[in-house]
């Protein structure tokens, strides 16, 4: 017995039919109707059931085309997003190296507007030289393997004064136009690189000092420069301890240092000097401007 509440075009008769359009998208078969007719079969019920399969292909077609679009879209809000949140400078910029997106730390620390970053020429924001000697080629290697590094890149910061950073290079394609594009990062080492300056000039002058007393004969307090973890950098004659070394390994009381160490407080350690007489020295800490601990510098008690 029929059932009276079956009609045509019903909810079971279109799942029927978009299986059967699954089917054929899966199998290729995209010319049931043509196969009809060339076989002089069809008939007109055929025809309109085939005209229905075909309706849900191209539906089923633009749905997933909505769905893969909707997707790409997607992933470029999240990295259009990620991009202007970068808490450090950004660039993208073309094949030809023109700027034609930047975010807000960038423009920050070229000092330069949004609007006069778009189309600006990314090498004059780099120093000439390296540009032409690293660079480039750095660009030149991003487009072969996807991406590229440059350690300790000079460029042009805000009012002519100089910045040094890591040049972080990543090659994308456009996902509207296919073109080729580099997303630059920039890490700004500048007061990182200052701040090894400084210390490897006080190294230097902790040396000069040592070798002008030894050549007075002078008696100093025993004397050592560690880093901030406690690794000895220098010492003099007295102690003699290896350039290297963990300073918790000639200490009395390590826990004692470690404590030191971690609060980044004045301390006192004793240690043995270069004929095993133990030393009283009295560690303090070198900061940065910013208040970051770069260095200890110990000195004997006399």
């Amino acid at each position: 017995m029929s059932n009276p509440h079956h009609q045509p075009g019903s909810s079971d008769e279109s799942i029927q039919i978009r299986a059967r359009a699954m089917a054929a998208l899966r199998l290729g078969e995209f010319d049931l109707a043509e196969q009809a007719i060339a076989r002089g079969d069809a008939t007109l019920a055929e025809l309109v059931e085939n005209l229905r399969v075909y309706q849900i292909e191209l539906q089923m077609q633009s749905e997933e085309l909505q769905r893969s679009h909707a997707r790409t879209q997607q992933a470029l809000d999240r990295f259009t997003m990620l991009f202007a949140r970068l808490p450090v400078p950004a660039l993208l910029i073309d094949a030809n190296g023109v700027v034609m997106e930047s975010n807000q730390r960038a423009e920050q620390v070229f000092g330069l507007s949004t609007a006069m970053m778009r189309g600006y020429l990314f090498h004059r924001l780099v120093d000439a030289d390296d540009y032409q000697a690293e660079v480039r080629g750095a660009l030149l290697d991003a487009r072969g393997s996807g991406q590229a590094e440059v350690a300790a890149v000079r460029m042009r910061a805000c009012g002519d004064s100089q910045m040094v950073g890591d040049l972080h290079v990543e090659a994308l394609t456009d996902p509207v136009s296919g073109a080729l594009q580099y997303a630059c990062v920039i890490i700004d080492r500048t007061e990182q690189l200052a701040n090894l300056e400084k210390l490897q000039a006080s190294v230097a002058r902790l040396r000069a000092r040592e070798t002008d007393g030894s050549r007075a004969g002078s008696s100093r307090p025993a004397r050592l420069l560690a880093d901030a973890g406690g690794r000895v950098l220098w010492s003099d004659a007295a102690l003699a301890l290896p350039v290297g070394e963990a300073l918790g390994a000639r200490v009395a009381d390590p826990t004692a240092l470690a404590a030191a160490l971690a609060d980044g407080e004045p301390a006192e350690v004793v240690v043995p000097d270069a004929v095993g007489r133990l030393q009283m020295l009295s560690l303090q800490p070198v900061r940065d401007v910013a208040g970051a601990l770069l260095q200890w510098v110990a000195m004997a008690r006399e």
